[in-house]
């Protein structure tokens, strides 16, 4: 996917899809068209970069999936403040 192997692109690309989610949120409000609440689309992107640090575990790029694992576990935390 990606030559480089730096914890650095790891936070950039897990940053992108959370990012993106609440970009199209707030600014659609996917909420009302979809029928589904705007935290259950926050937690199919956090899902989602799980899905991409497995990826990135598998090809054999370690610290790039460090790197998305730890904006995965630092949006899951602001998510779970946010909602309590």
């Amino acid at each position: 996917m990606f030559k480089r192997n730096n914890m650095y692109m790891g936070v950039a690309l897990g940053a992108c899809l959370p990012a993106l989610a609440i970009v199209l949120v707030e600014l659609l409000k996917l909420e009302i068209r979809t029928g589904m609440r705007e935290s259950t689309i926050y937690m199919i992107c956090i899902g989602l970069n799980a899905l991409l640090f497995r990826q990135f575990f598998k090809a054999g790029k370690e610290d790039t999936a460090r790197g998305v694992l730890l904006v995965t576990f630092m949006y899951a935390l602001v998510f779970f403040i946010y909602k309590m």
